[in-house]
């Protein structure tokens, strides 16, 4: 009797338990074609205005940079955000790589920082040492996506990712497509 008891008082309370559903929203974004763009060192940097207003917001390209201090001498496969645009940075040049669906907003990134007119150094290859080969985070991305912000005031801040690829063999970074979103200060999904 008692385990009677129990069991339909258990049954009573998981069926009295309303079950709540919490749906986020995202805002609807506006895309673009990057048309699989080819950035190499052969060739001159890559603009890309994410938000269609006229002005470059992000920058790529694959480059050989010095150092004197160290006395390297280096390729990199380089992100720069200019005025008005951010990326989230860690160690100086570090970005995240998002997969498809990976959330953005401004708290999505813990021990990144949100940096303004900033390089970030994708990938690179030592070229002092003898039979050198990529390093860093991108050297072997394929299709994934890389978080911005275009800021136009204090508080007006539009989310955004552009999804890149790079080729260690062929030293490329490819510009598949970026989207930024329609609302302000509304987290958005990479790749949605």
């Amino acid at each position: 009797m008692k385990t009677q008891i129990l069991l339909y008082t258990t049954l009573f309370i998981m069926l009295s338990c309303k079950k709540e559903t919490v749906t986020t929203t995202y805002p609807v974004m506006k895309y673009q074609d990057l048309q699989n763009i080819k950035v190499s060192l052969n060739q001159s940097s890559v603009s890309i205005d994410v938000d269609n207003n006229g002005t470059t917001d992000l920058l790529f390209a694959v480059g050989v940079t010095f150092d004197p201090i160290t006395q390297v001498t280096e390729k990199q496969a380089q992100l720069i955000c200019v005025v008005g645009t951010f990326i989230p940075i860690k160690s100086n040049t570090q970005s995240p790589i998002l997969n498809f669906g990976d959330r953005i907003s401004t708290d999505a990134f813990p021990g990144y920082q949100w940096n303004n007119a900033w390089l970030s150094v994708l990938a690179r290859k030592n070229l002092t040492l003898n039979n050198s080969s990529w390093t860093g985070d991108w050297k072997d991305a394929s299709h994934k996506y890389i978080p911005f912000t275009v800021e136009k005031g204090a508080s007006i801040v539009y989310f955004g990712w552009l999804e890149l690829s790079f080729d260690a063999t062929t030293e490329t970074i490819t510009l598949h497509k970026c989207a930024i979103s329609t609302e302000n200060n509304k987290a958005v999904k990479a790749g949605n």
